[in-house]
């Protein structure tokens, strides 16, 4: 059996619905899974040992120019033909993924239209799976492949899980002479009021002087929060990595703190020791409690958002937690 599983963006929700594949297999060894995905994330994926084929999609990168659009559109419906799937998967739930897997295949399962954002992306779909909009989206992933493919999945599964992120790059961040354990601090995330703020790492760095303090980055204005804390701290600016190597380093971390985010969540794909503080988003739905993997939520409502309350999270409080995860 050839199966086809579509999610294409972002970061944290690739990482969310990759969960399942080490299930999948464990259960079905004789499924053969392909993966699309937008470029741009492909790396994410590679490594992974439960996918045969990671197939690259540029919908993003062509969202403006109609002709290629159509042109990478004809391409993935001959991938569909060529490799004839049993089977195609629509996990992420809008429309534009569920176009693609409406090329890709005959049997289409994803989430009916009272369990998805953009209903519409319903009506491309053969076979459909109920779970509600508001639960654990992880969990969302693993009772949508559990319907699809007659599988059980249960949650002690996934408190349980194999790491499922890997990685080829072979650099070495810390010196390993050095006894200090090694904290790395995610300063992104997709919105800006989503980020840890600065003042608050700068606090936390400045109580635990027993560890080493490391900043990642990606962008001109999260390099610019990275040369503020690294200039008040004894804390080390990162260099820029790519997705593979921020993976190495990951694995390399004694913890890794950091906002409602993709690189957050690859770390807890890892199963390394995760801090994960949300503002504006709700826990409850963006992640996973275990002994490991501690969260530190401001008090997210889910009518009215967070109103700002990240920027209220005492110091003290970040700090005893990385204590007792380190």
């Amino acid at each position: 059996m050839r199966i086809a599983i579509v999610k294409l963006s972002s970061m944290g929700d690739i990482v969310h619905a990759m969960v399942v594949l080490q299930f999948i297999k464990r259960i079905r060894p004789d499924i053969a899974i392909d993966w699309f995905v937008e470029e741009r994330f492909s790396e994410l994926l590679q490594y992974n040992p439960h996918i045969d084929c990671i197939i690259s999609v540029q919908l993003k990168t062509y969202k403006n120019k109609p002709f290629r659009l159509i042109d990478e559109l004809r391409r993935l419906r001959e991938q569909g033909k060529t490799k004839a799937y049993d089977m195609v998967i629509d996990m992420q739930g809008l429309i534009k993924s569920a176009v693609v897997s409406k090329i890709l295949g005959k049997k289409i399962v994803g989430f009916d239209k009272d369990s998805i954002r953009e209903s519409f992306a319903a009506r491309f779909y053969t076979d459909f799976v109920a779970c509600d909009y508001d639960a654990n989206a992880i969990w969302r992933n693993a009772v949508l492949v559990s319907e699809a493919l007659g599988l059980k999945i249960e949650p002690s599964m996934i408190t349980d899980k194999e790491p499922f992120i890997f990685y080829g790059s072979k650099k070495k961040f810390f010196d390993t002479n050095s006894l200090k354990k090694n904290i790395v601090y995610g300063l992104g995330a997709s919105k800006a009021n989503k980020r840890i703020p600065p003042s608050l790492i700068v606090s936390v760095i400045k109580s635990l002087p027993q560890f080493r303090h490391f900043l990642l980055w990606h962008g001109n204005e999260e390099s610019a929060i990275a040369d503020r804390i690294a200039s008040e701290t004894e804390a080390t600016k990162l260099p820029v990595l790519t997705i593979d190597e921020m993976k190495a380093l990951f694995d390399q971390a004694d913890l890794v703190v950091g906002a409602d985010s993709g690189p957050t969540h690859v770390a807890w794909g890892l199963n390394r020791p995760t801090l994960t503080i949300f503002g504006p988003t709700p826990s409850y739905r963006n992640a996973w409690y275990g002994k490991r993997h501690q969260i530190i939520d401001c008090g997210y409502n889910r009518l009215f958002g967070s109103n700002g309350c990240i920027r209220h999270i005492a110091p003290e409080r970040v700090a005893s937690v990385i204590l007792e995860l380190v």
